[in-house]
């Protein structure tokens, strides 16, 4: 069984989002599955300009990363998204790989595939976020078995100048 994860964030190596897909792929590595994690955020992936062609031949003319990660996702069984809650939606990036993806949605390409949706948030605004993965998965043609939350709570810390109305985030609750 092949499984792709999907990193939206732009933090990188800082993402908690990121760590939280990791462990999901750990988890699946350890069933058996052959995995392959995909950072979309460093790719170069250009926005959707409805010009239709992927509509009247099959293939979108747009030359970037888009086709390397639409390849890989049809190759797998399953699909992990995942996304940080930004303004309890998912990011642009990841966006972006949705609003490119009409063929896949038409064509219903991820017939047999199962997906997971990921995110992290600083508020308990998750189901949105995880509802957006989740349609596209089953708009695609694809089957949802799951979704998972981490809230991130940061501590609000008042710094010894408390006239000047400042704060101090502690670090991340969330840590690999």
């Amino acid at each position: 069984m092949k499984i792709v994860g999907i990193s939206s964030s732009p933090r990188g190596q800082n993402s908690n989002t990121l760590k939280l897909l990791e462990a999901a792929l750990d988890g699946a590595v350890k069933t058996g599955a052959e995995i392959e994690s995909i950072d979309i955020a460093k790719m170069k992936i250009k926005y959707c300009t409805a010009c239709n062609s992927c509509h009247e031949t099959g293939v979108c003319i747009i030359k970037d990363d888009y086709n390397v990660v639409l390849e890989k996702l049809l190759a797998a069984d399953g699909i992990i998204l995942s996304s940080p809650n930004y303004i309890t939606n998912i990011t642009a990036q990841l966006k972006t790989i949705f609003d490119r993806s009409p063929l896949v949605i038409h064509e219903q390409l991820f017939d047999g595939k199962y997906g997971i949706s990921l995110t992290t948030a600083g508020s308990g605004e998750v189901d949105f976020v995880l509802g957006i993965m989740d349609n596209f998965m089953i708009h695609c043609g694809g089957s949802t078995i799951g979704e998972l939350a981490a809230l991130c709570l940061r501590v609000l810390q008042q710094w010894k100048q408390p006239s000047k109305n400042r704060v101090k985030w502690e670090k991340p609750l969330l840590k690999r």
